[in-house]
């Protein structure tokens, strides 16, 4: 399975990183504005596979649709990966943490 470093949302290439560097304390994820000169997705490393998921794409959400409310984002985000989750897919799906 491939390492993604960089993805295209909307339009815009995201950096993708796997790091705790910069996050605040109790957060699992964080997603730049499009705005910024290089916009970076940041997953803290370590997260159970239910919550990378749930991370991962709560901040894509993020990334898509900057302008759409918090709450808007974590109840779609929570039902998207639940759903994933019943498909089968897991941590293992998901390259990069293991490279932090």
């Amino acid at each position: 399975m491939r390492v993604v470093r960089t993805h295209s949302f909307r339009g815009r290439r995201y950096r993708i990183k796997f790091t705790a560097d910069g996050l605040p304390r109790g957060y699992y994820g964080q997603c730049d504005p499009p705005t910024a000169r290089h916009p970076t997705i940041v997953i803290r490393p370590g997260l159970s596979k239910q919550e990378k998921l749930y991370t991962i794409v709560h901040e894509a959400m993020h990334a898509c649709y900057w302008d759409i409310a918090e709450v808007a984002i974590e109840g779609a985000a929570d039902d998207i990966a639940r759903l994933l989750l019943r498909l089968g897919y897991s941590d293992s799906h998901v390259k990069g943490d293991e490279d932090a």
